[in-house]
């Protein structure tokens, strides 16, 4: 349904969540989708075809930051073949367990049993990794899980990924490590003597601070699967881990690089290759999957 200008402009204005709202009633009021039988919970957007394609699902973040632009156009060059569902925002739930929880109950209310497939873009990563590792505790399959450009370097640390990073922080020629270990040994003779630790420069926005805040007070499950890692050329170049962090987490990690920048990711080339992939492997799942075709069920 096209927006008069007035009306585009206010809707830029609203905040996120605002805005959510907005569109899930306007989508409402378009109708409901051609072969659609059964209404879908509140709080779970759809962009779907058709009612008997398998569901993909497009994790959220904690806080008001939402990813439905880039879940939009994900499913839209996708075609026909499968139906997206994205969730509404919701600011009141800062813990990602909690948010864990409401996703899950959404997602087993719109279809009931496995398997499912899971999508995570930057800070929707962790999200996507949290509710894949739950699903597989109540015994359910979960294939593919796909993480775009999300870091699990800022999950509270437990004792395996800590002997993951040790080993990473030791990566490389001794042109880098050397450096490396004098700017480690800098810190903490800082640190001993009382100084000023400048330990990192990445400056975020007021909102991607909650959700990151978060992840730092959450420690992450174990996924024993194969996961799948998108990450940036620029990312990749920052970190010592070229999983990084994933594979302490998860059983597989299978990782493919894309050109560019983080903030790119969704544009250009970089979206097209995501989407070949991801299309690959929903199509590998399916070869392998009997997906359940009367969701909610």
């Amino acid at each position: 349904m096209p927006l008069s200008d007035p009306i585009a402009e206010r809707l830029r204005s609203l905040s996120p969540a605002q805005r959510a709202i907005f569109e899930s009633r306007l989508r409402e009021k378009e109708g409901t989708p051609r072969g659609e039988s059964k209404p879908h919970p509140p709080g779970l957007l759809l962009f779907e075809k058709k009612a008997d394609m398998p569901l993909v699902f497009w994790a959220p973040s904690v806080g008001e930051i939402d990813r439905y632009n880039e879940c939009a156009n994900i499913a839209r060059r996708l075609g026909d073949d499968y139906t997206f569902a994205g969730f509404l925002p919701r600011p009141d739930l800062g813990e990602i367990s909690t948010l864990v929880d409401h996703c899950v109950r959404l997602i087993r209310e719109r279809q009931a049993r496995g398997p499912y497939a899971f999508i995570g873009y930057c800070h929707c990563g962790h999200i996507a990794f949290e509710i894949a590792c739950r699903l597989q505790e109540l015994g359910e399959v979960v294939e593919p899980l796909l993480i775009i450009d999300s870091s699990a370097l800022e999950f509270q640390l437990n004792r395996r990924q800590k002997i993951f990073r040790q080993i990473d922080n030791f990566r490389g020629p001794w042109s880098v490590l050397y450096p490396r270990i004098c700017s480690a040994l800098s810190r903490k003779l800082r640190k001993l003597i009382g100084g000023e630790v400048l330990e990192k420069v990445w400056v975020q926005e007021p909102r991607s601070r909650v959700h990151s805040a978060a992840v730092r007070r959450h420690r992450a499950g174990y996924f024993r699967g194969r996961m799948v890692l998108l990450r940036s050329a620029e990312l990749s170049s920052w970190t010592r881990s070229p999983s990084y962090g994933w594979d302490a987490l998860a059983c597989e990690v299978d990782i493919v690089t894309l050109p560019g920048r983080h903030q790119d990711m969704m544009m250009g080339e970089c979206v097209e290759m995501i989407v070949a992939k991801i299309g690959e492997e929903l199509a590998r799942a399916s070869a392998v999957y009997s997906v359940p075709n009367d969701l909610g069920t």
